[in-house]
């Protein structure tokens, strides 16, 4: 036992003396890669540098020496200055976690050398908040701009500024990066971010992304909560709450927010939401008195004008449905008196369609809706005008056209559209709508044969557009081309037996 005891021992000492030689190896090996890395430093062969430096670290000798760190720390910022066009975010991400923590382990090293690491991070800071400050405003550059603003916030984890500048920029980038922009801003609020932008960054995404409508009001809610006074974000919880099918909460909020708000600018919105809630809700005497004070506060505005108009209509086109619903032994006793009550809230709804229709003089459900509040009041002739002019303003627009037209037809004005729809189709001659007004108003005029060739013309260019084919068919009957007539009609049916 005692010989294997000496045995073991001497190799014990053996092993060791070559370990001892082993380190004073890697200790030279060492000392002449990092003399190397100054070299290369000196030259600005950052690259080489780089590589001796890490070669030295194989010694505990420059492990263990915070001045070989923070010169680890100050070939890598080199580098990265020196590449500050690199868009390869994971690779200059990499090598500014080289920089930091460098210059974090020298101070970890020994704290004195603190004084030393601090001016060179707060320096670097400073290039890649600036780079994104220029990426941003000279270059209009935002993805690039993030990037940089990004790289700052890494440098200086707590810094508030530039992560909310990367949530800026990147908000602006025409291909956004949704779940990068969630990430920016929930990083926003972990810093304490104030701006209200932070929210409403998140809100894009969880509306009109996502659909995620429970996050969006849990945002909205602690978005409200430090912003108080911002209509905009109340608003937003009303349409998130509508959305969610949860209109008594909307309107609890939108009451609750008129009990602090004086200012007329601001309730204007809050009482119109209102009454198109309390309307939504069935509520419409809450509603009548909510549009009523829209209207008074912005006499002017084309929203608080309408709605008050169209809260009118529906009125009376609900009460007129009770007419129209009855047989005719129940309408011949009560439809009369229900149609009269009718006319009630159609004559309260006229002067706002009339106002309203100045504003949008071509808006075709308000003509719509206009000519039938006239042909209701008995008084179809009075809405030729506005007609008129929505085809001045817009003399292209077939379907417009086919309004005025069967607004003359009611008047019994059909006359003065003839020149119109003749000027209309000189200038779409093959247009379907365009061709099936002339027709009609050749029809109530008696003139059916002048429609022929314009109808004739427009099949020989769109020989199996059936619409086309019809009226044409139509007309040669008229005028007694009934062998004509008959050939459209077979191809007709071999034309629409192809397409089943």
């Amino acid at each position: 036992m005692k010989k294997l005891f000496l045995a073991a021992s001497f190799a014990a000492i053996v092993c060791s003396a070559y370990a001892q030689k082993e380190d004073k190896e890697v200790t030279a090996r060492a000392k002449e890669a990092y003399k190397a890395a100054e070299a290369a430093f000196k030259k600005k062969d950052f690259a080489t540098a780089a590589a001796e430096v890490e070669k030295s670290f194989e010694s505990e000798k420059y492990k263990s020496d915070p001045k070989a760190w923070v010169f680890r720390g100050d070939i890598y910022a080199e580098i990265a200055i020196a590449d500050s066009a690199n868009t390869n975010n994971e690779t200059v991400n990499q090598r500014l976690k080289l920089i930091i923590d460098s210059y974090n382990k020298a101070v970890e090293l020994n704290k004195n050398y603190q004084i030393q690491t601090l001016p060179k991070i707060q320096n670097l800071y400073a290039r890649y908040f600036n780079w994104g400050v220029a990426a941003y405003q000279n270059d209009n550059d935002f993805e690039k701009s993030a990037a940089h603003f990004e790289r700052a916030n890494m440098i200086q984890p707590t810094d508030t500024l530039s992560i909310f500048y990367a949530l800026v920029a990147a908000s602006q980038q025409t291909k956004k990066d949704y779940n990068k922009i969630e990430q920016l801003a929930q990083k926003c609020i972990q810093l304490g971010v104030k701006d209200v932008a932070v929210y409403y960054a998140l809100l894009d995404k969880y509306i009109n992304i996502d659909q995620n409508y429970e996050k969006a009001l849990a945002v909205l809610q602690e978005a409200r909560a430090k912003n108080p006074s911002d209509r905009n974000l109340m608003l937003q919880q009303i349409q998130v709450y509508i959305k969610m099918g949860k209109e008594k909460e909307a309107i609890a909020d939108l009451e609750k927010a008129l009990e602090i708000t004086t200012d007329p600018k601001e309730r204007f919105p809050i009482v119109l939401n209102l009454g198109i809630l309390q309307e939504n809700a069935k509520n419409l005497e809450a509603a009548e008195k909510a549009y009523k004070e829209a209207y008074a506060l912005q006499p002017d505005n084309d929203d608080a004008i309408y709605s008050l108009g169209a809260f009118y209509y529906n009125k009376g086109a609900a009460i007129k449905k009770e007419a129209d619903n009855m047989d005719m032994e129940t309408f011949k006793k009560e439809g009369k008196a229900i149609i009269e009550r009718s006319k009630v809230y159609f004559e309260m709804a006229l002067p706002f369609f009339q106002k309203t229709i100045q504003n949008n003089p071509d808006d075709l459900q308000r003509l719509g809706a206009l000519n039938t509040i006239y042909n209701i009041l008995e008084r179809p002739a009075e809405v030729l005008p506005y007609y008129k002019k929505a085809i001045e303003k817009n003399p292209d627009d077939p379907t417009l056209m086919t309004g005025y037209i069967q607004a003359a037809d009611k008047a019994g004005a059909i006359q003065e559209v003839v020149p119109l729809v003749e000027a209309a189709v000189k200038k779409r001659p093959t247009d379907v709508e365009t061709l099936q007004n002339l027709l009609y108003v050749y029809e109530k005029t008696k003139r059916v044969k002048d429609a022929e060739p314009w109808f004739k013309q427009a099949v020989s260019i769109y020989p199996d557009n059936i619409e086309l084919l019809e009226g044409y068919s139509k007309i040669l009957y008229t005028i007694g081309k009934k062998k004509e007539a008959d050939a459209i009609e077979v191809k007709i049916e071999q034309l629409q037996k192809g397409k089943n």
